[in-house]
């Protein structure tokens, strides 16, 4: 549930910056690459319309949901979401994994940008490893 604001004539709801930043990072990336960028070999993987969005209650911290079910994604879209998600100072606290969850009730995943899913993309595994959150502590 996201929070609202109120601006004085009706409430809207406010987005988490993180996935204000996702979801213009997803837009870029599903972009045709233009002429020079595919004569360099960029090409993309993402599809039209992936949308990004906030987690869910119980969600780990850092979580982003999709509008697809990240395995359900080809493997090089989902190293190029993976990987670009990673690099992102504003998405990422660092080095770690990136935390993705489809937008069901299915528990989150954790992928690595490992260097070879960095080199060959289409090698990512597409089932990433169950996050849960971590316990607080009493």
């Amino acid at each position: 549930m996201e929070s609202t604001e109120w601006n004085g004539w009706y409430q809207r709801p406010l987005r988490d910056p993180v996935v204000l930043v996702v979801q213009a990072l997803l837009e870029v990336l599903e972009m045709t690459p233009s002429g020079e960028e595919r004569d360099a070999g960029f090409t993309t993987g993402v599809p039209a319309g992936l949308t990004a969005g906030a987690p869910r209650p119980g969600d780990p911290a850092g979580t982003v949901r999709l509008s697809r079910k990240p395995e359900d994604l080809p493997p090089v879209a989902l190293s190029q979401i993976v990987c670009t998600l990673a690099d992102s100072e504003a998405v990422s606290a660092g080095p770690g994994p990136v935390v993705l969850g489809g937008p069901d009730a299915d528990p989150p995943r954790a992928w690595e940008c490992t260097d070879a899913v960095s080199s060959r993309p289409e090698s990512v595994p597409t089932l990433g490893k169950i996050v849960r959150p971590s316990a607080k502590p009493s």
